[in-house]
């Protein structure tokens, strides 16, 4: 009886030494002895592979600005849209300019005067955005407007208000002004003249009515007799 639960009290303990040791976790390598001496064959992991999505295809809403005239410098232009990506290149005539990611409805694209010189016999230039492989791809062409008069249609690169006809509303205000002032209005030393002509009519007026005004009082006056 003895001898039997001493037998059963090692294999007890046996199996709850195997059963600790299955926990412990094992090193990155597996031992292998044998007569030659022992291997170690080293466990390699192997990372999942990530599956990159595909980029979508870019689309251009508008620009700002749309036009410019000769004689510009850098400019940047504002590509409005959607499926913008990280990557996203915006083209003149295919060609890539300095692009900045924004969002994925908006780009900012430097073109630069030589741009402008270039393509100003073609009337202007067309941009497009083009999104990088997986996917992606070219979107739809935006027609940027180049004028060699710097009076023309509106351009958002200057200053200048003009209207919808490419005429500037304040030439039409300095015309008025002109006419106002030139050879059918009054010029500022005609001006000055008509208020020293005033000046010396009021003077005229008071200096009348005190004469005839200190006549009628002298003659209101009754005589005084000794």
């Amino acid at each position: 009886m003895t001898k039997l639960n001493t037998k059963s009290i090692i294999f007890s303990l046996g199996i709850l030494a195997i059963s600790i040791f299955s926990l412990i976790p094992t090193p990155g390598y597996a031992v292998t002895c044998g007569e030659g001496g022992c291997n170690y064959t080293y466990n390699t992991y192997t990372k999942p592979a990530v599956v990159k999505e595909d980029n979508p295809k870019p689309f251009i809403d508008s620009i700002d600005p749309n036009y410019s005239y000769l004689g510009v410098g850098t400019k940047t232009i504002t590509i409005t849209g959607e499926n913008f990506v990280l990557d996203s290149v915006g083209k003149v005539n295919g060609s890539n300019r300095p692009t900045t990611f924004i969002d994925s409805y908006h780009l900012l694209m430097q073109i630069t005067g030589n741009d402008v010189n270039t393509y100003q016999s073609n009337g202007g230039f067309f941009i497009t955005v083009f999104n990088p492989a997986p996917a992606g791809g070219y979107s739809n062409t935006i027609f940027f407007t180049i004028s060699n008069d710097i009076n023309g249609t509106s351009s958002n690169f200057t200053n200048t208000t003009q209207n919808q006809n490419g005429n500037n509303p304040n030439g039409n205000s300095n015309n008025l002004a002109s006419n106002a002032i030139g050879s059918n209005g009054f010029t500022s030393y005609s001006l000055i003249q008509w208020v020293f002509f005033a000046i010396v009519v009021l003077l005229i007026v008071i200096l009348v009515r005190r004469i005839y005004g200190g006549k009628e009082k002298y003659n209101a006056t009754p005589l005084k007799h000794d």
